[in-house]
């Protein structure tokens, strides 16, 4: 599992890797993440993720 710089994650998020969260992300509480998955810089999530890639267009 990788979490970069700056990522808030907040309490009773459970992660199953393997899982890149990128630079500036917000994990919300009760989020659920199983691997693998990349959260790209900057990507807010909530909810529940499975074998996934997730980025902020812009």
């Amino acid at each position: 599992m990788i979490i970069e710089q700056g990522c808030e994650i907040e309490p009773f998020v459970f992660i199953k890797g393997p899982a890149y969260i990128g630079k500036n992300s917000l994990i919300k509480s009760g989020a659920k993440i199983y691997g693998p998955c990349v959260i790209g810089e900057g990507s807010k999530v909530a909810g529940e993720m499975a074998e996934s890639q997730f980025f902020i267009l812009m």
